[in-house]
């Protein structure tokens, strides 16, 4: 990668406007071509690079204003398997290939979480063995391995960034938080995304096609449920937070306070309770940690709302967004609907739960009848199906060790930005028990690389001292 400053940032944005000239205006073959060859590319590049693909991946399956959509009549290259009527994804040959670069040209480096998920990865094998000792078919063989490769990137992904990356990686994931949030707005202000003036007509909104008159789109019906990348935009929240207080100067700290308010107000405006819940949960970090600081920071906040306001649409969506927040006093006050607009509690959990109690010790594993009765909206109870009680108390323990070691790394060793990285875990943690699941043996590839990230920042910031002193200089 050239050295010259601003030239990875302008490479990434190159690239990403391509890829979208490419894959909606030229022909198949030439799609595929240009694809393939960026997974060749990221293939053989040099360890000192890998930070700027795998960001530019993580950007790509975001499907930021639904390019690239999975579904859509526009999607990225899939590989088909003759005589079974399955296609392989192309976000799932990049997390083949993160694997096997992995193994092939490992960067030595090593987690402190690594024996942890070492436990997680054997528990999710024995899931895998339950499953053909059940009888599975080869198509729920199949799929099963496409889950559990994206388990193995929550340990290969850092031993393919060197510690010294860790900053471009930032830098980049910050750009990628910019142009996610442009997409989400582009939806609110035009009533419809971006993909659609690209021509896709293929899209679906909270489980629902979007009519031609994408209606689904209009902030006059109700909130726009659209959020591209959250997991790349509450990450970009809490790394913003964390160099704030660290007070480097790496990046100034009006661009800072930019991203973490930009990144809080695009949470917001989805109307995704649980995600907000949990984004408001780390800023109550800030006021705890930087009570000067948060004040400007409100100050800044109060400005962006006020110009926000300024825009009718805008205006719109936010207030539909904050009414449906207030569905939470209904359930406080025991409807556990809240208001009609919440079904996990009465529908979804019991479903998920009454097959739980059938095989509770060790759960169904990936069968048939798990993929039959998982429901990604009740995080912790289809964690319990899938792996039963003993699955469940090894992916708690590995909670509870993170939130050990970081507390340890904030109280002990003084190491105040371990607190972020507190408040970010249980913001997960919110999420999976409110919104949708995050935790499980069963992983999609672009949560993997999310996660993937967040577990390898806290390494990196809860090591920072000791790898400062240890690693090469880029170059």
């Amino acid at each position: 990668m050239n050295n010259k400053p601003g030239f990875d940032v302008r490479l990434f944005l190159g690239l990403f406007a391509i890829s979208v000239l490419v894959n909606y205006y030229l022909p198949s073959f030439l799609r595929y071509f240009w694809f393939f060859g960026l997974l060749a590319t990221f293939l053989f590049t040099k360890n000192q690079n890998n930070y700027f693909w795998i960001v530019l991946f993580w950007l790509l399956f975001s499907t930021p204003g639904y390019l690239f959509y999975k579904t859509g009549l526009n999607h990225l290259p899939v590989i088909s398997i003759a005589g079974l009527g399955r296609n392989v994804y192309y976000d799932e040959l990049f997390g083949i290939l993160v694997v096997i670069k992995a193994f092939w040209r490992p960067v030595k480096q090593t987690v402190f979480y690594r024996n942890q998920l070492i436990l997680i990865i054997l528990y999710s094998v024995f899931l895998l063995f339950l499953g053909l000792l059940s009888g599975n078919g080869i198509l729920t063989i199949l799929k099963s391995v496409r889950y559990f490769i994206p388990l193995l990137m929550l340990i290969v992904i850092p031993r393919l960034i060197p510690y010294y990356s860790i900053q471009s990686l930032i830098k980049l994931m910050f750009i990628s938080s910019f142009i996610l949030v442009g997409s989400q707005l582009f939806d609110i202000v035009f009533g419809y995304p971006i993909a659609a003036f690209f021509g896709e007509t293929q899209l679906m909104v909270s489980g629902k096609e979007v009519g031609s008159d994408f209606s689904a789109f209009d902030v006059a019906n109700g909130a726009i449920r659209t959020i591209y990348g959250p997991f790349t935009l509450l990450f970009s929240l809490v790394i913003s937070l964390v160099l704030l207080k660290e007070g480097g100067k790496t990046f100034r700290p009006w661009y800072l306070y930019m991203i973490s308010l930009l990144t809080t107000l695009s949470i917001f405006m989805s109307a995704t309770r649980g995600w907000i819940i949990a984004s408001v949960l780390i800023l109550a970090g800030m006021a705890i940690a930087q009570n000067k600081k948060f004040s400007a920071y409100i100050f800044s906040g109060i400005i962006i709302i006020l110009l926000a306001f300024s825009v009718p649409r805008l205006n719109t969506q936010i207030v539909q967004s904050f009414k449906r927040v207030l569905t939470l006093e209904a359930l406080a006050t025991g409807d556990l609907t809240a208001e009609g607009s919440l079904t996990r509690i009465t529908e979804r959990s019991p479903r998920v739960m009454n097959k739980f109690w059938e095989q509770p010790i060790w759960g169904f594993g990936f069968t048939d009848e798990y993929y039959e009765y998982a429901d990604g909206h009740v995080g912790n109870q289809t964690l319990l199906l899938n792996g039963g009680i003993v699955g469940y108390i090894v992916f708690l323990y590995f909670i509870l060790f993170l939130l050990y070691k970081y507390y340890r790394a904030y109280s002990a060793r003084k190491i105040k930005v371990m607190l972020f990285f507190i408040l970010g875990l249980l913001a997960l943690i919110t999420i999976h028990s409110t919104s949708s699941m995050v935790f499980g043996y069963a992983l999609n590839v672009n949560a993997a690389i999310s996660l993937s990230l967040f577990f390898f920042f806290s390494d990196y910031y809860l090591k920072q001292r000791n790898v400062e002193n240890h690693i090469p200089s880029p170059g």
